[in-house]
């Protein structure tokens, strides 16, 4: 009987899933087939299946009015291969004179297919600034392209103003797709659309909407308290009225749906910044959205806004959190993704950047832990190198090849680029010569494989640095110390965030030279019996100390014996006492 519980119980144990490491490589030349290259503009990427066959497409909207209109594309994806179809019979007129500030997949008309949804902008001179709505055409069920119904399905036939920054959701809480439309420039009327139903779509605007202010750069629709309304962030340039959320409060009183102009609607977040831009995610895993603020100037820093519960008027509570690292401060942001990129339950954030010189975007690696929120600049010099090749605004995060991970398709304004996941270099730790792991400055993630007993210090070194950011982040079954030193042994700095099965991380910027990365092995033994051997009377043993709710059962050390306690001691049994770890690694400049 104490048999088949044991092989049970580890069968359990040796099928859990593990996150696994985080590496980039751009796969650009062999996946993206691109007719329309674009000189500068790309302004706002998303994706979904336009054809209904599986795999998901991507839709660039393209802007900038100072030279003029661009041509919007339209990419259609054969199993991971990106085939531009912008100038194709699939849909046509689609590079008009417009200047195009936003751009959305969305099932306009609730058929099951995504039709296609353009906001653009009218001050350029070039065209009418005419938002336009593309109906996808599938007669007997197979997708043949998109047919305009602007004038339908649109009030005024698209006129509707100029616009920086729309979003889409159902903001009438009715099982269609609305939109919310952000004023471009100066005293214009931010505007809201609902849809009938059916695809045809009525300006709510009127005692729904005051005037949002003179410059609306950017919008994002999120249930920012939970009530189950969608709520809309509005930012502004940092000359006008900053930014704020616009609370939404259906049926208020009047009957009226979509509410964001009611008193007491609107709160202002108490941040101004030049041309930023926002998104929602939950980054510290409460439960709760946060919000990601890009700077649009390279004398400002990216922040996170920490929602920290809410007020007695049911609205969020912000806190102010300069914890990003300074490859997003002094430096200009643009729009920003959030994904899981590793599936290791944490959002991490995908910032695109326009700076120039150098405007390669940054991925913030999530290394939250406890609810206090952390993160480290997780970007591959080999997929993201220095330089102005991939600059731009905006980037869409999905899995673009129907595999096991995210991609990254970036509209930069020197053309598109595809970033893949790929395997880190990985090196055994006794293949090592003096410790030494070779490629790391300036290459992919690099990661290490290695083992410890209690005790046990294991030593790296990653060499000829200059100037360089280093971030290290180490995983292991058992409870582990990080630590960077320099050549001196002199501590830089170290993680110890207690506990087995606890991910410790840092980043040092600013290093050259040579720099000491150890990794100390502290966690509990699994030998309960004490007679150097772990075998399974240590099991049973440990069953014992677990019933009786004894002070030495508590493996995690947090003062509660609970079930995590159980299987902290299995993985360790498991590993008969010897854990094993990987120790990842990004250094560049």
């Amino acid at each position: 009987m104490k048999s088949t519980s044991l092989t049970l119980v580890l069968s359990v144990v040796a099928g859990t899933a593990v996150a696994g490491p985080l590496n980039f490589v751009d796969v650009t030349s062999t996946r993206i087939i691109e007719t329309v290259n674009e000189p500068f503009g790309e302004k706002h990427v998303t994706f979904g299946d336009m054809d209904n066959d599986g795999d998901l497409d991507v839709l660039v909207g393209i802007a900038f009015s100072d030279f003029g209109e661009r041509t919007n594309e339209l990419y259609r994806n054969d199993n991971g291969v990106f085939q531009e179809v912008s100038g194709t019979s699939i849909i046509p007129g689609f590079g008009s004179a417009d200047v195009t500030r936003s751009a959305f997949f969305v099932d306009v008309d609730n058929d099951g297919w995504l039709d296609i949804h353009i906001v653009c902008d009218s001050n350029s001179g070039f065209g009418q600034g005419n938002d336009k709505i593309y109906i996808n055409q599938h007669p007997g069920g197979v997708f043949t392209g998109f047919v305009d119904e602007t004038s339908s399905r649109l009030p005024g036939n698209g006129l509707l103003g100029a616009s920086c920054s729309s979003e889409i959701a159902d903001f009438d809480n009715d099982g269609d797709i609305d939109i919310y439309i952000g004023n471009y420039p100066n005293s214009s009327q931010d505007r809201l659309l609902l849809n009938d139903g059916d695809g045809t779509y009525t300006d709510a605007t009127s005692g729904r909407i005051a005037i949002a202010g003179p410059y609306v750069v950017d919008v994002e629709g999120a249930d920012m308290n939970g009530d189950g309304l969608v709520d809309v962030v509005v930012t502004n340039s940092h000359s006008n009225s900053g930014a704020y959320i616009q609370y939404n409060n259906i049926n208020n009183g009047a009957g009226r749906d979509a509410d964001f102009s009611y008193s007491g609607s609107t709160t202002n977040l108490g941040v101004t910044q030049e041309e930023n831009s926002i998104e929602a995610g939950d980054f510290d895993g409460d439960g709760d959205l946060d919000l990601y603020w890009s700077n649009g100037q390279p004398t400002l820093r990216d922040i996170i806004l920490e929602n920290t519960g809410l007020d007695g008027n049911d609205k969020v509570v912000w806190a102010q959190q300069n914890i990003l690292p300074p490859s997003v401060s002094g430096i200009t942001s643009r729009k920003a993704e959030i994904a899981d990129l590793n599936n290791d339950g944490r959002v991490d954030i995908f910032v695109m950047k326009e700076t120039s010189g150098d405007g390669r975007p940054t991925v913030l690696r999530n290394t939250t832990y406890g609810g206090v929120m952390s993160f480290v600049d997780w970007t591959p010099a080999t997929a993201f190198p220095s330089g102005s090749d991939m600059e731009g605004w905006h980037a869409a995060v999905f899995n673009a090849d129907n595999d096991s991970d995210l991609e990254i398709f970036i509209g930069s304004h020197q053309g598109d680029h595809l970033i893949d996941q790929a395997p880190p270099a990985t090196f055994d730790e006794n293949d090592l010569v003096g410790g030494v792991v070779p490629g790391v400055f300036n290459g992919p993630a690099t990661m290490v494989e290695g083992t410890g007993a209690d005790g046990d210090i294991d030593i790296f070194r990653v060499n000829g640095l200059s100037n360089a950011s280093v971030s290290v982040v180490l995983n292991s079954p058992g409870d582990c110390m990080l630590e960077i030193r320099d050549t001196n042994n002199n501590l830089i700095a170290s993680s110890d965030r207690g506990g087995l099965n606890v991910e410790e991380a840092l980043q040092v910027d600013n290093r050259s030279g040579e720099l000491l990365i150890r990794v100390i092995s502290q966690q509990a033994g699994a030998d309960i019996d004490g007679n150097g051997t772990v075998d399974a009377d240590d099991f049973f043993d440990y069953l014992d100390l677990f019933a009786s709710d004894d002070p030495a059962a508590d493996i995690t050390g947090n003062g509660v014996i609970d079930a995590d306690d159980f299987f902290a001691y299995l993985d360790l049994f498991v590993q008969g006492e010897i854990s094993p770890f990987q120790l990842e690694m990004v250094a560049r400049n």
